[in-house]
């Protein structure tokens, strides 16, 4: 009779095959797509979505597509374009932990979105911006990128947007009541109690 855990061994062995399938399965169509693109615009979607789908595992790759997708959007003044290259660039380097890079393609991608004035596309990018550097360089002086992006979201309604930056709060509050030196410090009600 199988045990517990060797049940749930095989069921997770199972599952990451499955799941590894579908990601090579979405690649190479991805793959295909840009392939096949009749226009630069499809081509570009394609070669981000390719480099956001590689950007945890095949850094090189990632960033090659990002970079290809980059090129096209200069060429052609795409700006949106340009954004989400910059966005996918960004991403690519921040699985790789380089966040100097990270934050230098974010900023970009923030200046291409305010140029643009689109809200949605600013408040990702202030998001972003505040992770790097509230969470991962623990800059707890710039927590105002989060609290920008928090802003714009209420204003959109955008449900999603609010769930992604209300987590990035809370986990900038939590990194910042461990932080120095294993003191803990816990908020409650606006007040710190030690």
């Amino acid at each position: 009779m199988f045990k517990p855990k060797t049940i749930f061994i095989y069921l997770f062995l199972i599952s990451s095959s499955l799941l590894f399938s579908q990601k090579e399965k979405r690649i190479n169509e991805l793959k295909s797509q840009i392939a096949t693109s009749k226009n630069d615009t499809q081509r570009v979607i394609g070669l981000v979505n390719l480099s956001s789908n590689l950007s945890s595992s095949q850094f090189k790759d990632a960033i090659t597509y990002g970079n290809e997708a980059l090129a096209i959007s200069l060429k052609n003044k795409y700006v949106r374009g340009q954004n989400l290259a910059y966005n996918c660039l960004a991403d690519a380097y921040w699985f790789h932990s380089d966040y100097d890079k990270a934050q230098y393609f974010y900023f970009k991608a923030y200046r291409l979105s305010d140029s643009l004035h689109d809200q949605k596309a600013i408040a990702f990018s202030l998001y972003n911006i505040g992770w790097i550097l509230c969470i991962q360089q623990h800059n707890y002086e710039s927590d105002k990128y989060l609290y920008q992006s928090l802003q714009i979201y209420q204003s959109l309604k955008d449900t999603f947007g609010l769930l992604r930056i209300h987590n990035a709060i809370a986990s900038y509050y939590v990194d910042r009541c461990h932080s120095k030196e294993g003191e803990r410090k816990i908020f409650r009600f606006g007040y710190r109690v030690f």
